[in-house]
């Protein structure tokens, strides 16, 4: 294990403990003493993680339902009206480098820059989960355009033109799994709540602001926003859970008598 995981000073991650992080450990605690085996208790616990992502992939389906049934176009359309009517060319300007940073190319560059320090600091494992969000965001995007097939808005003039499907907004989703799994890594290092804090609120504002320029410049409508955030919330929920998992089991089986 010494390739995915951390060792030595560096191994001892600090990390929040907060409600949601606390309960599972409760649950991962229950599973430690219920559960024989080591490989037995992973895969349980990867399991579990699963489960902790399907609310937003419920979500997300009950609102793909809600979209194509054309419930939410009236509001849609309303929700870019009103930012169309506030446009300016500073804010455009504003927009459309906003927006860059949930472009494929920028968090290309973003994910693979921060591969390279983790991975010469030897947070291997991070490296991994990295990778692995970047790939499974555009996937993800690919997939679910095809599947859904929603025509881009039309109510209002557009900034910037787009010709893939409209849902869910690629941007959005691919900003929220990048930023938040870059959060995630980040505030497991970092040794004061407070650091960690910011870290979160940091990272929130830039997905926020990617999913509000979506809007803004006309390309996609607000529901496709909420989705894109939706299945990309259900992917750092799996992810940060499962990790969560492996390693307090890995450092549980470590610190056990031989």
């Amino acid at each position: 294990m010494q390739l995915l995981f951390p060792v030595g000073r560096r191994s001892a991650i600090p990390v929040s403990r907060g409600p949601v992080r606390s309960a599972f450990l409760r649950v991962l605690r229950l599973v430690e003493q219920y559960v024989g085996g080591f490989y037995t208790k992973v895969v349980l616990s990867i399991l579990l993680a699963f489960l902790v992502g399907i609310a937003a992939v419920v979500l997300f389906v009950f609102m793909g339902d809600v979209v194509a049934a054309g419930a939410t176009r009236e509001l849609d359309e309303a929700v870019l009206r009103w930012a169309a009517r506030r446009r300016t060319p500073a804010l455009d300007d504003a927009m459309l480098e906003i927006t860059a940073l949930g472009s494929t190319l920028v968090l290309a560059i973003i994910a693979g820059t921060a591969a390279v320090f983790l991975w010469l600091t030897r947070h291997r494992f991070s490296v991994y989960i990295l990778t692995l969000s970047f790939v499974a965001a555009n996937v993800l995007n690919l997939v679910l355009k095809v599947l859904y097939d929603r025509p881009r808005p039309d109510a209002v003039p557009t900034i910037v033109t787009s010709e893939s499907p409209a849902f869910p907004s690629g941007h959005a989703l691919s900003a929220f799994a990048i930023y938040g799994t870059l959060a995630y890594l980040v505030a497991r290092l970092e040794p004061t709540p407070r650091l960690r804090a910011a870290t979160w609120v940091v990272a929130a504002l830039i997905i926020l602001a990617v999913g509000a320029s979506r809007v803004y410049l006309g390309v996609h409508y607000p529901s496709d926003v909420i989705a894109g955030f939706a299945i990309a919330l259900a992917w750092i929920a799996f992810t940060s859970a499962a990790v969560t998992a492996v390693t307090y089991f890995v450092g549980r089986q470590r610190r056990s008598p031989q």
